[in-house]
């Protein structure tokens, strides 16, 4: 028995993912190989998660505190930092002879401590329904050296134990990245002042902020896009005040296919054909996706381009944890 729930994912509820995190590799971001994980009572050849781990839950915070002269106590922040995660866990690994145990633990390292000059990272990936996307997925690495916790050598035992201690420097669980796309098949005005307006519509249910990331297709003639700044409007002492926030991106010819990410810590805007094109942007973003944020209608507009010009967004989600925190 593997004692996991047979409806979730077909009875492997845990995955141990191998990625290919290089991006100069043809096989970036593909799933390179994908090895079930299985519960405490297992019995076979496989790998089981057992009972006490630790840190898979929430997110580790520090609250921020100040001290002003006179003071009694302290002035807590409004945005605690957030910490890297910290995942302690139990593993067993075996087989029913040595051959296979040994199959096994090859393949367990392989993943976990790859050769020297790779990426050290893996992905563990968690079922919490029978849904196809009912998953969240969290990138971890070593944080130290395996403690073996076992007695017999090589040949004597078909079983091993190993404690680990996993580093997650980025502390969030992510799930499938929802996405909406629109044609401007249709506007006003012809060539370079021709207007097409759209609406595209996207979800954040995680609970957390999701900051919106933009894709074209490619373009085959200059074209202006205007894109709103999440759900931001202007401050009530601004001339605009209660009007939604945009941001116009810089004319891009034929042939630019481009990339936006709203997020104050990544390149704003990226041409396909690596031209220098954020220099152009006129404005930032400063605003992401509130979390629990249901069908947030996203106006954009074209200035140019043609009837087969295509805009996409995408909405990254990130949990605390690897299941609840979906909006009551």
């Amino acid at each position: 028995m593997n004692n996991c729930d047979p409806d979730f994912n077909g009875g492997y509820p845990v995955l141990l993912i191998m990625r290919d995190f290089d991006p100069t590799s043809p096989t970036f971001e593909q799933d390179i190989v994908t090895v079930p994980i299985f519960g405490p009572n297992f019995e076979g050849q496989g790998i089981s998660l057992l009972e006490g781990y630790s840190g898979f839950y929430h997110t580790p915070i520090t609250q921020i505190r100040e001290n002003y002269a006179y003071q009694a106590g302290s002035t807590a922040s409004d945005y605690p930092r957030v910490e890297e995660r910290i995942l302690d866990c139990d593993i067993g690994v075996q087989g029913r002879n040595w051959a296979e145990f040994v199959q096994v633990e090859t393949l367990l390292w392989k993943i976990m401590k790859p050769p020297k000059g790779k990426r050290p990272d893996f992905v563990l990936r968690f079922y919490f329904g029978p849904g196809e996307d009912d998953w969240r997925e969290i990138t971890v690495r070593l944080e130290r050296t395996p403690k073996d916790l076992f007695s017999r050598g090589p040949g004597l035992t078909t079983k091993y134990k190993w404690s680990l201690t996993l580093l997650a420097c980025d502390p969030y669980w992510y799930s499938r990245t929802l996405q909406d796309t629109v044609t401007f098949d249709t506007g006003t005005g012809s060539g370079a002042n021709r207007i097409s307006q759209r609406t595209l519509v996207i979800d954040n249910m995680a609970d957390q902020e999701c900051w919106l990331e933009y894709a074209s297709s490619e373009l085959t003639t200059t074209s202006t896009f205007t894109l709103p700044d999440a759900l931001g409007v202007y401050p009530k002492w601004h001339t605009s005040a209660g009007q939604r926030i945009y941001v116009p991106l810089p004319p891009l010819g034929a042939g630019k296919q481009f990339h936006v990410q709203t997020n104050p810590m990544q390149i704003a805007l990226e041409a396909l054909d690596d031209s220098q094109e954020v220099a152009n942007l006129q404005g930032d973003f400063n605003n992401a996706l509130p979390p629990h944020t249901v069908g947030a209608e996203l106006p954009v507009t074209l200035k140019g381009g043609t009837a087969q010009t295509q805009l996409s967004v995408y909405a990254v989600q990130q949990w605390d944890r690897y299941f609840g925190g979906e909006a009551l």
